[in-house]
């Protein structure tokens, strides 16, 4: 079951394809793999998603990397910006969003970027998330420029801290073509 929507605007639950529609979108950003190992990969996310549902059934705790699949997926939809996101648990620090800023308009650059943030935190805090750590990937590209320089410069005021990348990891040597890398982001934490 994924959770979809702003709290003002009412929850609604997707189909099953949709939630496998919007998982594949967001770990896509960040999987390196040949286009003709694209079965390979869908292969190694179902092998992946089998195996933490197994581990969310038995109730045993979870110590999830940024790299691991999530245990909930959602997408955020606003006519200023479009962003991704899965939920990871971890032990030591608690529930942690790890969200890929899809896109941001040009509108959304002079608008108080406080305000930006607080609308994903309200989103974030809603009782079925209730998360620790905010985690956001931004594209180090030129379209995404003013954005990036526009939060670095204000991270002190919005509680936020710069994360160097962890770089690229091979997973699983069974797919050893498919690897997971976070080299071309700019990658921004928030406590929420």
């Amino acid at each position: 079951m994924l959770l979809f929507g702003w709290r003002s605007t009412g929850l609604c639950k997707f189909q099953l394809e949709q939630y496998w529609d919007i998982l594949f979108l967001f770990e896509s950003k960040f999987y390196q793999f040949k286009p003709q190992d694209y079965k390979l990969w869908t292969t190694y996310l179902v092998k992946n998603v089998s195996k933490l549902l197994k581990q969310l059934v038995r109730g045993r705790s979870m110590d999830s990397k940024v790299y691991d699949i999530g245990s909930n997926y959602f997408t955020i939809l606003d006519p200023t910006f479009q962003l991704f996101g899965k939920i990871l648990l971890s032990s030591d620090l608690g529930k942690i969003a790890s969200i890929y800023l899809h896109h941001v308009s040009t509108s959304a650059y002079s608008q108080d970027l406080r305000q930006l943030i607080l609308k994903i935190w309200e989103f974030l805090d809603h009782d079925n998330f209730q998360c620790d750590l905010m985690v956001f990937y931004i594209a180090n590209t030129i379209e995404n420029h003013d954005l990036i320089t526009n939060l670095l410069r204000n991270l002190a005021w919005l509680n936020g801290s710069l994360m160097k990348p962890i770089g690229t990891r091979t997973l699983d040597s069974t797919f050893s073509s498919i690897s997971w890398s976070d080299d071309k982001y700019v990658i921004l934490q928030f406590q929420v």
